[in-house]
């Protein structure tokens, strides 16, 4: 699928193939389970759900949208386009609420459960996870901003990546070092103008203050797996923290998830627009 360009007829037969009334391309497989249970939020349509197989082709079918060659979705990871300005107007181009689907993965209650899973006993409850969630997010928040600022400039500074270790405690720890990410963060600011670095936290202020929203997706989860772990009291696999996550997001995405009304309202637009 990615390596091929389809007309709008050839678009109509592959919806009919898929008996749905909408195609939905997202960036990889392992985005499928989370996008295919937002779309089905909203009743009434038939959809389908495909992996593209990466950022770039992303852009090659926002690009295809946006200039009306192509009545399809496509649901991607947010990144730093809110912080940055360049998320499209296009309805039919859904972002995730975030930096990336794990952002809303891991939200505090996620986390709890997991946790308590992991640990097969007691679970640490959601205001134990909040304190600690909210300790990872303002520890890292200088680093998110240089890194929003460095990605805005086209600058290629590498200020924090998608792992968490090299700024923790210690490896098994699941709590940020103050002299590691301040040292990276001066470094950083080397090499970030700092009004890229203003214009980025006025930004942040415009859409309601940083949060962990913001944070990388899978430096996050890296977080995440270390604080789980350490709750647990023993190893887990990363491939054990998301499979979980995404089984409680499909349960709670239908009820008492803090991001359902906005993926609801966004991916109705979407829908509206797409079938129009």
């Amino acid at each position: 699928m990615a390596d091929i360009d389809y007309s709008s007829d050839a678009l109509r037969v592959l919806s009919r193939f898929y008996r749905s009334d909408v195609l939905v391309y997202v960036e990889g497989d392992d985005d499928i389970p989370f996008w295919r249970s937002v779309f089905q939020q909203v009743p009434g349509y038939s959809v389908a759900v495909e992996g593209l197989g990466g950022s770039e082709e992303v852009e090659k079918w926002v690009r295809r949208i946006e200039t009306g060659s192509a009545s399809v979705i496509v649901a991607r990871d947010a990144d730093y386009k809110l912080v940055n300005g360049l998320v499209s107007a296009d309805a039919k181009v859904v972002y995730s609420f975030g930096y990336s689907i794990e952002n809303s993965l891991y939200t505090e209650g996620a986390i709890a459960k997991i946790a308590e899973l992991c640990h097969r006993a007691a679970g640490p409850g959601e205001i134990e996870v909040a304190t600690w969630l909210e300790h990872f997010s303002s520890s890292v928040r200088s680093l998110v901003i240089l890194d929003a600022a460095s990605q805005s400039e086209g600058l290629g500074v590498a200020v924090m990546g998608d792992n968490c270790s090299r700024f923790m405690v210690s490896d098994r720890s699941p709590l940020v070092c103050p002299t590691k990410s301040g040292a990276r963060v001066a470094k950083a600011l080397e090499r970030v103008p700092a009004d890229a670095v203003r214009r980025v936290e006025r930004r942040l202020e415009e859409v309601g203050g940083y949060s962990a929203a913001f944070i990388r997706g899978h430096f996050l989860a890296s977080g995440v797996l270390k604080y789980v772990a350490s709750y647990a009291g023993r190893p887990v696999s990363g491939e054990t923290l998301f499979t979980n996550a995404v089984n409680w997001f499909e349960r709670e995405i239908a009820s008492t998830h803090p991001h359902r009304e906005y993926y609801f309202d966004s991916v109705s637009r979407a829908l509206e627009d797409a079938v129009a």
